[in-house]
């Protein structure tokens, strides 16, 4: 709950309960035209006072938090306002086509990669362990190399074969710093269809 008084000059002081969004007392606004005999208590005013303040930082933090902790889903990988592009597949399937202007961060390394896979074929969740802590270690990799000096304003669109394990675990991340991040629904599929498509409208020779 929230304790209130009123000290001799007439200030109420509000006192949070301890892990309570303000640890300190906080001077309230002197009441002006409220009559402490009359209908209106200064002590429930300095409540509701206290109650609506505590209410809309609430819901500041909250929206705050949705905002910084969500990822994007988008089959749009033209968007100019995006300030990086992050292929997380494998140095070869990088190799072998990408976005342009794609920046190669691997989740998995090409060795990586067969060995997880080749795990999954027998024992799936063992397989997943052993993904998530290699993933988890080249996502270090990858903060320290392409995100420690980025400010909190980049918009980094990330990608991987389908849009699936790989983009999420990386933009869940960044996310959760607090970039506005967006992962490519259908991943590298996506773009390659997008190309076939705009390639049906090139005349043939």
């Amino acid at each position: 709950g929230i304790l209130a008084c009123f000290n001799p000059v007439g200030h109420a002081a509000a006192f949070m309960p301890s892990g309570g969004p303000h640890l300190q007392a906080r001077a309230l606004p002197r009441m002006g035209g409220i009559n402490p005999g009359g209908g209106c208590c200064p002590r429930a005013a300095a409540f509701r006072l206290l109650a609506m303040s505590a209410s809309k930082d609430a819901k500041k933090d909250k929206k705050d938090k949705k905002t910084a902790n969500h990822v994007m889903r988008t089959k749009d990988w033209t968007a100019p306002d995006y300030s990086a592009v992050l292929d997380v597949r494998t140095p070869a399937e990088y190799e072998e086509d990408h976005i342009p202007g794609a920046i190669n961060a691997p989740v998995l390394s090409d060795q990586e990669r067969i060995e997880v896979g080749t795990l999954y074929n027998s024992n799936p969740f063992e397989a997943r362990k052993l993904g998530a802590a290699l993933v988890a270690e080249n996502t270090a990799k990858i903060l320290r190399e392409h995100v420690s000096d980025k400010p909190r304003e980049w918009k980094p669109l990330v990608y991987c074969w389908r849009g699936g394990q790989r983009s999420g675990s990386l933009s869940a991340v960044l996310a959760q710093i607090g970039f506005r991040t967006s992962v490519l629904d259908g991943g590298y599929m996506t773009y390659r269809a997008d190309v076939r498509e705009e390639c049906k409208d090139i005349p043939q020779r």
